[in-house]
């Protein structure tokens, strides 16, 4: 009886855990890497819900939730762009609001506190150093991520 009643929990569990995973699968594509990211971020965020629970046995199981939860957050941040793209609310913060057009198929943008052609133009230089510093930092941390991931990820089970 007791093994019955263990197949039924075992079996309503496992079909639980589907039915969570059903949105994420279900907005899901093959074609590009973003959604394959996405999934195992997910199953990241179950993993450290379950270590931080009481069902988890290992002595470590909160340290290693941490540990997890350090990922996630680096994850989102080189995912979401967050390095890449930091410079453009700097540059609008000092030069003013952009605004962008095309002009004789050119891309324009200038900003609302440029005094001058000459001003715009060295805002764009700026513009263009800072979009290059924060791809340089985009791609550091991605190789952390993977990094702390491939170091850490053999001691993420209980």
């Amino acid at each position: 009886m007791r093994v019955l009643y263990k197949t039924i929990k075992h079996f309503f569990r496992k079909v639980k855990r589907v039915i969570d995973f059903l949105p994420i699968i279900w907005k899901g594509h093959d074609f590009d890497y973003q959604y394959a990211v996405e999934l195992f971020k997910y199953q990241l965020e179950r993993m450290a819900d379950f270590f931080e629970s009481d069902d988890a046995y290992g002595l470590d199981s909160k340290i290693q939730a941490q540990r997890i939860r350090t990922v996630l957050r680096l994850m989102d941040k080189v995912y979401k762009d967050e390095y890449q793209l930091q410079h453009i609310d700097l540059i609008q913060k000092h030069y003013g609001e952009e605004k962008v057009e095309f002009v004789d198929n050119k891309l324009i943008i200038t900003h609302a506190y440029a005094v001058n052609e000459k001003h715009q133009k060295e805002i764009l230089e700026i513009r263009k150093m800072m979009a290059k510093h924060g791809y340089e930092k985009h791609k550091r941390a991605h190789k952390l991520l993977w990094d702390m991931i491939e170091h850490r990820i053999q001691w993420w089970w209980d």
